[in-house]
């Protein structure tokens, strides 16, 4: 399957946006999770084992859920905006017939192929 050059061109500016979201979306849940396992080592260290068990096993489940949960949480924050519903729908097609990671790497490369790729990429400039 995979999305082709004529549709990601139709929906580009929204598959920008809804990828930017995932990105913020991933960094906050990473952040999140290594406080969660640092407060969990805290907890074992001042003697409260069951709760710093508690801790970093929440904090353990959040991390592995990043991708699902980053997505589902930009669908939320975008999903009312004009043309993002059909955009939404294309990548549920595209989520339903493969993982998660390879949709969002084919985004990213196609964002990367027409020179649009994520703000952090475009700004580090040629490899030395």
């Amino acid at each position: 399957m995979g999305i082709d050059r004529r549709t990601f061109a139709d929906h580009h500016d929204r598959l920008a946006a809804i990828i930017s979201r995932v990105h913020r979306v991933t960094g906050l849940i990473a952040v999140t999770s290594f406080a969660g396992y640092g407060l969990a080592g805290w907890l074992l260290y001042r003697g409260e084992t069951w709760w710093a068990l508690v801790l970093a096993s929440l904090s353990y489940a959040l991390f592995r859920a990043f991708r699902p949960l980053s997505l589902a949480v930009a669908r939320l924050g975008l999903q009312h905006r004009e043309g993002f519903g059909e955009t939404f729908s294309l990548l549920g097609r595209e989520l339903r017939a493969r993982p998660a990671k390879e949709v969002l790497a084919e985004l990213e490369a196609l964002m990367e192929a027409t020179g649009q790729g994520h703000p952090v990429h475009r700004s580090q400039g040629p490899p030395h």
